[in-house]
């Protein structure tokens, strides 16, 4: 499976890119760790005034602390009436934003149906994790310790599907869970081939039955194909971008990927900040590398990153600069590492000055600063987007799907379109504020910049990153 993943205990997944295949190809079941020692903080004291404080300021955020429509209370599903309001709720396979029964699907539906509590990950003190359970009917037989449909999941195999069955979307994430795939990628792919069958791309004799929108039965039986890599489902394990190449018949226009990597679940026509995040991911189309552009239709968003202006969701004005600076911020927490949620680029809280206390109070390096942190963020992004470069043979393939060029239908963000007209001097722009060159390669100047001298070696020859 391209899309497997890597397994912590029965529900949390390292989702993307397929790290699960990784280990597969080396033949490699699986890592046991057993701890019996403790970490040693610099500044126990200091460490603990600084969670403390930090605390304080999750409880009193709207979305992460203990309201009714918090994470905890609704989990990262709870949003999703918000998102098909504000038209940028995947639906159709990206066909549009906006979705009649959103409300079938939530995270408020799934609390008063299927919700049998919540946990946490480590120390958080939000707790969106969803606890489920389906014992009979149809779609029965979904278990607790699976965990729970998070906000991507729900969306997957639910609005992007055209699928009101939530019963059902719970029996698809516990089996991505048993078998240890990528949900966002499961989800798309199947929403791909209800498309290809609706054109007539894929027949109803190729798939062995009919794969209408909505059809929850089709969509685990299919699913079972996948996993197995039986019929159809062996065509679909390779992902939509090596499946659409193998169909043909105008199939790659209705993949939507970047570099091989299927869109989490947030339309990008509708954040146009996100799709400049997407085109340029060292991983691909990767919701968690940049920001969310509604988080910036505020003043005074990020004021200790410099970013104080309100900006639209819908224009790409302004964005290169914010995006360079969210995905540097987010490489920083991310190699904390701590949950992103938590932070000022995706949560929106202003705890940068906690986080600095809890980075000296744990190492003792009392002297770093918030610009040394985002340099420690910029090279760990220079050195991820180094290896995608090298591995793709200097190309950094920074393109968005073609459906994007075309115009959402309906809501709240209707007739939003992004081309490579529009893209192009945002790219252009990105590039010249990362210090890369004009086709996206870090440059040596930049690589030794940032302490990264062994690096430019490696890229001789690839693009022309001088």
């Amino acid at each position: 499976m391209r899309y497997a993943c890597v397994m912590n205990d029965t529900d949390r997944a390292a989702g993307r890119t397929g790290l699960g295949a990784v280990m597969g190809a080396k033949n490699l079941k699986a890592i046991a760790i057993r701890g019996t020692g403790q970490v040693t903080l610099a500044d126990p004291k200091r460490f603990r005034e600084c969670a403390l404080a930090n605390l304080a300021k999750i409880r009193k955020h709207p979305w992460l602390g203990d309201s009714p429509g918090s994470a905890g209370a609704l989990g990262t599903a709870g949003g999703v009436e918000d998102l098909s309001a504000a038209g940028i709720l995947p639906t159709r396979n990206w066909e549009t934003g906006t979705w009649e029964h959103a409300n079938r699907i939530s995270g408020t539906a799934m609390k008063h149906t299927i919700l049998l509590g919540h946990r946490a990950c480590a120390a958080c003190p939000v707790g969106c994790t969803r606890v489920v359970q389906v014992s009979g009917g149809p779609f029965g037989g979904v278990r607790p310790e699976y965990g729970g449909p998070e906000y991507e999941t729900v969306a997957a195999f639910g609005s992007l599907c055209e699928n009101r069955n939530l019963e059902a979307i719970a029996l698809l994430n516990q089996r991505c869970n048993v078998y240890g795939l990528d949900t966002i990628s499961a989800g798309t792919a199947i929403a791909f081939a209800m498309e290809c069958f609706e054109q007539g791309i894929l027949t109803e004799r190729e798939i062995g039955f009919r794969l209408d929108w909505g059809d929850a039965p089709a969509m685990v039986r299919l699913l079972d194909m996948i996993a197995r890599r039986e019929g159809i489902g062996d065509l679909l394990a390779e992902g939509t971008r090596r499946a659409a190449s193998q169909l043909g018949r105008g199939a790659s226009d209705l993949a939507v990927e970047v570099k091989g990597l299927e869109f989490g679940m947030h339309e990008a026509r509708g954040k146009k900040g996100l799709a400049l995040s997407y085109a340029t991911a060292p991983r691909g189309a990767d919701h968690m590398e940049g920001f969310h552009d509604p988080s910036l239709a505020v003043p005074n968003a990020w004021p200790e990153l410099g970013v104080t202006e309100t900006m639209d969701r819908f224009t790409l004005e302004g964005k290169p600069r914010a995006v360079r600076l969210a995905e540097d911020y987010t490489s920083f927490i991310n190699s904390l590492p701590l949950c992103s949620f938590m932070s000022l680029t995706v949560g929106g809280i202003r705890n940068t000055d906690e986080i600095s206390g809890l980075l000296a109070a744990a190492t003792g390096w009392t002297d770093v600063t918030l610009a040394e942190e985002m340099a420690i963020g910029e090279r760990a992004y220079n050195l991820a987007r180094a290896f995608t470069v090298r591995e793709n043979g200097g190309t950094a393939d920074d393109r968005l799907p073609a459906k994007l060029s075309r115009r959402l239908r309906d809501g709240a963000s209707r007739d939003q379109v992004i081309t490579d007209q529009d893209l192009g001097p945002a790219l252009q722009e990105y590039y010249r504020l990362r210090g890369w060159s004009e086709t996206g390669t870090p440059t040596q100047t930049k690589l030794k910049e940032l302490g990264l001298e062994d690096v430019p070696q490696q890229l001789a020859g690839k693009g022309d990153g001088r």
